[in-house]
């Protein structure tokens, strides 16, 4: 606003001024305080040209201003944009929400105990300020969400007189790792207490209801995003589209996608590959490689995570001939095959009956540590259960010991090593074992 008032009088920003004092002839000391502490590392810079001063976004908006005047007007727009909107800036509320000035400092500390998962001694900080505020408690409460200390976390939470919707967010965030019921309950709670939800607390019930499956649950909660006024992100369909792919739900992932494009924002690679993934469960083969196509169409490369979607789609006689050219195509995109991807990869050696291709890749999978994860254990049981059944006799050679295994247990010849290996029948992954169990 003063730089509109200004324009015919000698007090208007020369584009030769460096950019703090830019700023202040434009906006004020104050309010841009933050921005000149940004801008002062670049200072010294500023005789080498003004476009060294920014990076990425900010040196192409440089660039298409004409002088350093025009920047300043950019940055009037902006302030004015965000007024009209009633939001503040970013390290103004992170400001606020550090709590009164003289708790900042424990309030930073219990964030880094958090981080650190040190719950305990978070609280312990907390238990010595007579008179918390609201954001300390929520950083306590916080601490204890990251250590996944439910308990803890629900006391913190109850002792909050004056609960707000970050204090709801943090706990929603956690109890729905447990109960999407809690997670409802604690919605209900909000209202009944004239606290309307924000995008952070609609995005926790969707990723909750995601989690449990309940893709018509997780629907009603972004319709109720939308019905609410409050823009819906591109990390909101990210969260949507993952309760998509954890339901195998295609149908409701491509609405999704095409709604974005509808609202002008393009789905970007973490989208699409979350796409890919919603057809794994449905084995979905052609529907995932036209979106891999798409996806290269917009310039955007499949990851490891895009691949193994597509791996993981495959099933038939064919599997393995596909999912060695999908591997290989791997390999000369440079990209580092993780568990997961091996996973995939000797599921669809199974599904082609490849014995050989399988042990190869089990041998691979323990050379490279991958072995260890509950898939990997359980795809290894499997292999045995698929080939030792078929291509290895029940019976024992008579080098193995005559008594008998104890009850549910049973024993198969590894064909490779010429050793035994046993396994609980209702545990096989967990019990897998080559000692024999004794009685």
């Amino acid at each position: 606003r003063r730089l509109e008032s200004k324009q015919t009088t000698s007090r208007h920003p020369s584009p030769t001024m460096k950019p703090a004092a830019l700023c202040d002839a434009a906006f004020g000391a104050t309010a841009f305080a933050s921005l000149r502490r940004s801008l002062r590392p670049a200072t010294s810079a500023w005789q080498q040209g003004p476009a060294r001063c920014y990076h990425g976004s900010a040196a192409e908006s440089w660039d298409r201003s004409d002088s350093s005047l025009k920047k300043a007007e950019l940055w009037a727009e902006k302030r004015r944009n965000r007024d009209e909107l009633g939001m503040r800036f970013q390290s103004d509320r992170n400001t606020a929400r550090r709590g009164k000035p003289e708790l900042r400092g424990l309030h930073d500390e219990i964030k880094i105990l958090g981080r650190e998962r040190r719950w305990e001694e978070a609280l312990q900080v907390l238990e010595k300020v007579s008179q918390p505020d609201v954001w300390l408690r929520i950083a306590a409460l916080s601490a204890c969400g990251k250590a996944l200390q439910f308990e803890a976390a629900k006391k913190v939470f109850q002792e909050i007189p004056d609960k707000n919707v970050p204090a709801y967010g943090v706990m929603m965030s956690l109890v729905g790792l447990r109960s999407p019921q809690e997670a409802q309950m604690l919605m209900e709670d909000m209202r009944s207490n004239q606290l309307e939800p924000d995008a952070g607390i609609y995005n926790a019930l969707i990723e909750t209801h995601g989690r449990a499956q309940n893709m018509p649950a997780a629907m009603h909660a972004f319709d109720q995003l939308v019905a609410s006024g409050q823009p819906v992100t591109r990390a909101t369909y990210q969260i949507s589209l993952s309760a998509c792919a954890r339901t195998g739900d295609l149908a409701t992932a491509k609405k999704l996608i095409t709604r974005m494009e509808a609202e002008g924002l393009p789905p970007d690679a973490g989208h699409f590959t979350t796409l890919v993934t919603s057809c794994a469960r449905t084995k979905s083969e052609d529907e995932a490689r036209i979106v891999i196509d798409t996806m290269r169409s917009r310039g955007m490369m499949p990851d490891v995570i895009t691949y193994t979607g597509l791996l993981s789609c495959l099933v038939g006689p064919e599997a393995l001939v596909k999912a060695e050219a999908i591997w290989k195509e791997m390999e000369d995109a440079g990209i580092v095959r993780d568990a997961f991807a091996y996973n995939s990869m000797l599921g669809a050696a199974l599904a082609s009956g490849a014995r050989d291709r399988c042990h190869e890749l089990v041998s691979e999978m323990e050379a490279l540590g991958h072995s260890r994860s509950r898939e990997a254990q359980l795809r290894f049981a499997e292999v045995r259960n698929t080939f030792s059944v078929q291509e290895v006799p029940l019976s024992p050679p008579a080098s193995a010991p005559a008594s008998a295994l104890p009850a549910g247990w049973q024993s198969r010849l590894d064909p490779s090593s010429g050793h035994h290996y046993y396994w609980r029948e209702a545990d096989p992954a967990g019990t897998t074992t080559w000692e024999r169990p004794v009685a």
